[in-house]
């Protein structure tokens, strides 16, 4: 996405955060289910500094959301599928399709690149819970290089091994948890609670 008034040099900082620093998520408002090319760039912009963002009043379609995304960039299919509902079923094959709580995690660390950008498409149930949590997973690596550096050295060396079997499928990944690029600054993180 271009923008006439954006250099390189002006990408916004990361901001590291708390959920008592950033109690909900930057929100933006589509107009009449339309997104601007304006509103995207400080959306993306957004997403560049804190991780996430709402937009609300974006649409109900699978179409409308599947467009917005490939505003973006390409769709990435997962064995999930292109676009996938997250609904309870009785023969789930993925914590996703339990009603089970999810604690913090990263989606799909099983393949060589997890994904980037995700859009959730949230809509009303009529079932109780079901509530979404925040988790700055770039803040805890930093607090664990500060306070815990021998268990961020263990964290970002060893290599771990994801997986993730149901139905036909089987993937599999080896990587550490806290990927650190050649400057040790951390780029990726990968999480898959047991």
């Amino acid at each position: 996405l271009a923008h006439s008034g954006l250099s390189q040099q002006q990408c916004p900082e990361p901001l590291l955060w708390t959920s008592t620093e950033l109690t909900e998520p930057p929100s933006f408002s589509a107009s009449d289910e339309h997104i601007s090319d304006d509103l995207l760039f400080d959306v993306l912009q957004t997403i560049e500094r804190t991780g996430l963002v709402r937009i609300q009043n974006a649409g109900s379609s699978r179409e409308t959301i599947e467009a917005l995304g490939l505003r973006v960039g390409p769709v990435r299919e997962t064995h999930f599928a292109r676009i996938f509902d997250v609904v309870s079923r009785p023969d789930g094959d993925s914590n996703a399709y339990t009603s089970e709580r999810l604690s913090a995690h990263t989606d799909i660390p099983t393949r060589e690149a997890p994904p980037g950008l995700q859009v959730l498409h949230c809509l009303v149930a009529e079932a109780q819970g079901g509530e979404s949590t925040m988790t700055d997973g770039f803040k805890v690596a930093a607090d664990l290089a500060e306070q815990f550096p021998q268990d961020f050295a263990i964290l970002s060396t060893v290599k771990w091994c994801f997986a993730n079997r149901g139905g036909d499928t089987d993937y599999r990944w080896q990587a550490p948890i806290i990927n650190v690029d050649s400057d040790g600054k951390v780029f990726e993180l990968r999480l898959l609670p047991f």
